[in-house]
């Protein structure tokens, strides 16, 4: 998988969520060849995966710390939109210049960043506007014959709904976008 990611292929994996699409966030081809899988609109930009806090300080300036708390307290996996990154292509980000990072506690995820030295794109499965996969049998067998490798785990499940997301305002709101 890492050998794929590193030159610029897309993988299927599991993630701490659902059955995704990923490849190295930081190169653009490779973040082309999702969208292209799955018939997104490029105004619609991907969740990032990074391993640990120390590795997501590398995309952002500082993390506020109600935010660290949410993190190291929130049940389900949390991803959060920040403003204004840094080190990474203008692909990931959205219009108003942020990125929707989550730190992974999945240990496959986090040795898969680790290996890749980067942040991994995080999308599910699915074509843009259907149902996402809650298990490996329910993906699309037209999205699996245009990825370069399946990353197959010991239990092919996955949990059935995406991570919690959530902004924080400048203004230093809490705002749930998907719960």
């Amino acid at each position: 998988a890492t050998k794929v990611l590193k030159s610029g292929g897309v993988i299927l994996y599991k993630t701490d969520t659902i059955w995704g699409l990923g490849c190295d966030a930081i190169n653009e081809e490779a973040v082309k060849k999702i969208y292209k899988i799955k018939h997104r609109s490029f105004d619609k930009p991907f969740i990032c995966l990074v391993d640990s806090v120390t590795s997501l300080l590398k995309y952002i300036d500082e993390l506020h710390p109600r935010i660290e708390t949410l993190l190291q307290l929130h049940k389900r996996p949390l991803t959060v939109v920040y403003h204004n990154p840094k080190n990474l292509p203008k692909i990931v980000l959205g219009d108003d210049n942020s990125v929707a990072i989550r730190v992974t506690n999945n240990p496959a995820n986090q040795a898969l960043i680790r290996e890749l030295s980067g942040p991994l794109i995080a999308t599910s499965a699915n074509f843009s506007g259907k149902p996402f996969p809650s298990s490996f049998d329910s993906i699309s067998s037209k999205i699996i014959d245009q990825v370069d490798f399946v990353l197959n785990s010991d239990d092919m499940t996955a949990d059935k709904q995406p991570s919690t997301m959530v902004k924080f305002t400048t203004k230093g709101e809490l705002i749930f976008i998907r719960d």
